[in-house]
């Protein structure tokens, strides 16, 4: 923002001598700090909100032509009384604030401090540290485009896999006969099929046999020829190359008398596993569409930056979300490592074919240079680094009724702090009973128990299912509950007229409620009405080692679990105690931000980096493993693939320049690209991602 530099801005102050009032400043904040790639809103719109943010904070009434906006509607409890006057709902949560002017300040400071901060970590590639939109419409409008049908698109991918199984199988047969021909005749044997060692029918063969090959994946040559043509290199242009020089090569060859086969057999196993990583990424995405569609009541696993804590944490929200497919699209690492690497090499080839050549002063040091390096940039796992992990990840994943978004959400899985884990979490259903009731002499047992269920209910813990069980056993309904509030500790609300606190021992007692000697019991949660107590309900609380298990396994993949609990009774002290996990692996929240993040039916805009059909944290804790194992095999791999193609481009330089134009055989250099093909195997292994589930 461009200010003068003589009138320093005053937040509060009024718009003369080129001071700024606050709606410029919000105006000013909302139109330069969007996020790069977003609609930007037009100034007079911009400003028009500032206008009424200000009324709304300050208690402002519109003016008559600017009618006010229609308060949402609340929130219908599911059952109630029917005896109840009050409608049974409760109001989105609400905190007591300061005044309307402190309040005022705050926000537009948090606003201005908030759009100078970057996430924590790196900057995340989708719009996951935005503030949620105001409906879903604009959302989609202004983040991402309408997801497709996914059942069209399984049966897409369908298809075009199915095509691939026709042709790569057979791909790699041929691929195969021609590298065992290839050894039998650099080892010194006798080629069968009345080849012998004759070395023009073994090129001849050869050749055939990369040429049937190079019409099985016709397509992946067509598409590595247009990419080099428009200027964007890929692993199917050096795919392409190596065929191409590689046949050339070959022809060129027949007029040599010495024994240098051509390098067919390279060729066409770069071009059949080109085959093979495309088949199983398409199989890959159809399974996961499929399964993305036909789960009922999903969850969505996102990554969202929360500028409170300035961390970037991972939690589930109810239903679908926009951005699965278009995470599920995203290009993966290796892909884009070989989109900077393969431009390079194809330069490299061609340079140091033509240097070798005026060097030594021969013609025949370009054909025998190019088809080496070329052949050899061309490795095995260009398309296969990434495909191959995910499809063991996506079978795992499958066990548990879970989809992982592809290379996108592998990376919003793989960069964050943490991950939530809420009460529910911790303590499913069947982990919880309740102990024991004491309701005072001064109030019926129908009020105590209704009171009580009302505000559990109301804060969403684990516990709202044990009392709403209750209300069901006794016949009761479920009571309104007006002015929700919550507070560390408990919650509160008015409840016919009456404040109602309900909470554990420490809350009561900050709230000057007295309890008895004999109540102040743990694991409890007492209710009061004014300043009296009116009930106590101990709760059994049963420790599962599945669950112990689950946390472990987040844990050793995320560094934080951040603690978005809703029950009064369960803090990081006790979740050690009874778990036997250290306190430091946990962070506690602010209550606002605890809220907001257990929250799993609020809206966002964070792409879904995954879909799960089972919200539990053993479900949890398999698919953030599966995930990140994807992105770990995935950059190993990467790497791993991308120096073997510059060392063997290298390494193929060098005994061509040194050995002369037939120093490099085929054979030795296929056993060599076939040792990245053996360590991505055996990192899936090795990582369990191909060892089946034991729950």
């Amino acid at each position: 923002m461009e200010r003068d530099a003589g009138s320093p801005p005053n937040p509060l102050g009024g718009a003369k001598d080129g001071e700024f009032t606050l709606e410029s400043i919000l105006a000013e904040y909302k139109g330069s700090s969007y996020i790069e790639g977003e609609r930007k809103t037009p100034k007079d719109v911009l400003d028009e909100k500032a206008r009424r943010i200000v009324r709304e904070e300050s208690g402002d009434a519109p003016p008559a032509d600017e009618p006010a906006e229609p308060a949402p509607p609340p929130r219908a409890a599911e059952t109630f009384d029917a005896e109840d006057k009050d409608l049974a709902f409760f109001e989105n949560y609400t905190y007591a604030s300061a005044s309307p002017d402190e309040e005022i300040v705050r926000s537009v400071t948090e606003a201005i401090e908030g759009g100078a901060r970057e996430p924590h970590g790196r900057a995340l590639r989708r719009p996951a540290a935005r503030e949620a939109p105001e409906t879903e419409a604009e959302a989609r409008e202004e983040d991402e485009p309408e997801e497709p049908d996914y059942r069209e698109r399984a049966r897409q991918y369908a298809a075009r896999c199915n095509s691939l199984s026709g042709r790569v199988f057979p791909a790699l047969a041929l691929s195969a006969f021609i590298a065992v021909l290839t050894l039998i005749f650099e080892g010194g044997g006798v080629m069968p099929f009345g080849i012998g060692r004759n070395i023009f029918l073994a090129r001849g063969v050869l050749l055939i046999g990369q040429l049937a090959v190079m019409l099985l994946g016709a397509d992946v040559l067509i598409r590595g020829a247009k990419e080099l043509l428009n200027g964007r290199a890929s692993a199917d242009t050096l795919a392409f190359a190596s065929c191409a020089v590689s046949v050339l090569s070959g022809i060129h060859d027949f007029r040599s008398v010495g024994e240098t086969l051509p390098y067919s057999a390279l060729s066409a196993f770069s071009l059949a596993f080109a085959l093979w990583g495309e088949r199983v990424y398409t199989h890959t995405l159809a399974d996961t569409l499929r399964l993305a569609a036909a789960t009922r009541e999903p969850y969505s696993v996102v990554s969202e930056y929360r500028r409170d804590l300035e961390k970037i944490v991972l939690k589930k929200t109810a239903g679908k979300r926009l951005g699965f497919y278009n995470n599920l699209r995203e290009k993966d690492i290796c892909e884009t490592a070989y989109g900077y690497a393969s431009p390079l090499l194809l330069i490299f080839c061609v340079v140091i074919s033509l240097y070798a050549a005026l060097a030594h002063r021969s013609a025949a040091y370009i054909p025998a240079m190019l088809a080496a390096t070329t052949a050899v940039s061309a490795a095995f796992t260009s398309t296969t680094a990434f495909a191959a992990p995910l499809r063991s990840a996506a079978r795992r994943a499958k066990e548990i009724g879970a989809a992982i978004a592809g290379a996108g959400g592998a990376d919003d899985i793989f960069y964050i702090d943490g991950c939530c884990v809420s009460d529910g979490d911790i303590y499913p259903p069947d982990t919880l009973e309740i102990g024991g009731i004491r309701i005072l002499d001064q109030v019926t047992p129908e009020k105590a128990i209704r009171y009580t269920a009302g505000l559990v209910v109301a804060s969403g813990s684990c516990l709202a299912g044990k009392f709403t069980e209750i209300l069901a056993a006794e016949g009761m309904g479920l009571i309104a509950v007006r002015d929700f509030d919550v507070s560390e500790g408990g919650v509160s609300g008015m409840i016919h007229g009456e404040s109602v606190i309900a909470g554990n021992y420490a809350f009561m007692n900050l709230h000057g409620v007295r309890v008895p000697d004999e109540l102040k019991l743990g694991n409890s949660v007492y209710t009061a009405v004014g300043k009296r107590l009116i009930a106590m309900f101990s709760v059994d609380y049963k420790p599962s080692g599945v669950i112990r298990d689950a946390m472990l396994r987040v844990l050793r993949y995320c560094s934080r679990l951040f603690l978005t609990v809703r029950d009064f009774n369960i803090t990081p002290m006790t979740i050690e105690q009874r778990f036997k996990i250290p306190m430091e692996d946990f962070e506690i929240l602010p209550i606002r931000s605890t809220y907001e993040l257990a929250d799993e039916s609020r809206e966002g805009r964070s792409r879904a980096a995954a879909i799960c059909g089972r919200g539990g944290l053993p479900e949890f804790g398999e698919l953030i493993s599966a995930a990140r194992k994807i992105k770990i095999i995935s950059q190993i791999m990467t790497i791993i693939t991308v120096v073997s193609s510059v060392w063997g481009a290298l390494m193929m330089a060098f005994r061509v320049w040194s050995g002369g134009a037939d120093a490099a055989r085929p054979g030795g250099l296929l056993l060599f690209m076939l040792v990245p093909p053996v360590i991505s195997a055996a990192l899936e292994i090795i990582m369990g991602l191909r060892r089946k589930n034991r729950r």
